[in-house]
């Protein structure tokens, strides 16, 4: 657990699980002496222990309730113990509109599972103009491997009831509202206005080798995440609080080096896939490219980029 200061903790979780943040009794004004409520970002996963780990340091903190859940995105890895954490504290549960339609259909894995076959879907349509069975191979195989990637932290993943979404540009409780779509479209952050915070999902990721938006799913865009990134570049936060790794300090460099290093990355995408004359030679390319990250990242990114370059949205 880390302070960041007397309303605000970090809880940074284990294994497969988004980090946790406690906004505690916040102020809803500087000036308010009336008490705030309790909110968790992101509660994660239950398996593994991290549930039980989070009460524990909800305990020690003297948290006896946590009044709202907010999620930034509805990834299982993010929101699976919402479940959880409702069923503790009767908690309500805030979120993007799109994920109020993952977490609340009846199989929140098949959900985020169409989500990625749709996002896919026009593209395959454009490479595969005169074979359409092809092309529903391939969404068989990315159906499968969206499955499949996700499994070990969806096995007790269900729907639950969300009670309110965002609206993007609202103050709540002295936290502005930011919709920051890129690595998924309803990727959601929230600046606390009075500190200079910023609490982000997935649009960027403390500690990665690799220093562009995290564009690693099927249904994640380019475009989007760079003007998500310009947003955060505006706000010139004092720290980020990311979703995975930790806080970043003074974080205008990082911020600026990252949307330099994604446009190039687009650029770089827009010229293999421009001056290649088969899917072979694009894959063989793209894989010279030094991009720094695992294969099913660099096949989900080769997804995004030909989708921008292509228009097909």
């Amino acid at each position: 657990m880390i302070q960041i200061s007397d309303h605000i903790f970090l809880f940074k979780q284990r294994f497969v699980h988004s980090n946790s943040v406690l906004i505690k009794n916040g102020l809803l004004h500087p000036f308010s002496k009336r008490q705030g409520k309790s909110i968790i970002v992101d509660p994660g996963i239950t398996a593994f222990g991290n549930s039980s780990r989070l009460l524990s340091k909800l305990n020690e903190l003297g948290v006896q309730a946590i009044d709202e859940i907010w999620l930034t995105h509805a990834h299982p890895d993010h929101s699976q113990a919402v479940r959880f954490l409702k069923s503790k504290f009767n908690s309500k549960v805030f979120c993007h509109p799109i994920a109020k339609t993952i977490l609340e259909s009846p199989h929140p894995v098949q959900a985020v599972s169409n989500q990625q076959k749709e996002s896919v879907a026009p593209l395959l349509t454009h490479i595969f103009k005169n074979e359409p069975k092809k092309a529903k191979v391939i969404e068989k195989i990315t159906e499968s491997l969206t499955k499949l990637g996700v499994n070990s932290i969806t096995l007790n993943w269900r729907k639950v009831k969300v009670d309110g979404i965002f609206k993007n540009g609202e103050l709540l409780n002295g936290i502005k509202v930011l919709y920051l779509p890129g690595h998924t479209p309803e990727e959601v952050g929230f600046y606390i206005t009075n500190e200079n915070i910023l609490i982000t999902g997935d649009l960027i990721a403390h500690g990665k080798h690799i220093p562009f938006a995290v564009l690693n799913m099927p249904s994640s865009d380019i475009d989007a995440a760079i003007s998500s990134l310009k947003i955060i570049q505006g706000l010139n936060p004092k720290l980020i609080i990311t979703g995975h790794g930790g806080v970043i300090e003074n974080p205008k460099a990082v911020i600026d080096k990252c949307i330099e290093a994604t446009k190039k990355l687009r650029l770089d995408a827009i010229c293999t896939l421009r001056t290649s004359s088969n899917p072979a030679q694009v894959i063989s390319k793209w894989w010279q490219l030094s991009i720094g990250c695992r294969i099913q990242e660099r096949l989900c990114l080769l997804g995004v980029f030909a989708k921008a370059t292509f228009k097909l949205y």
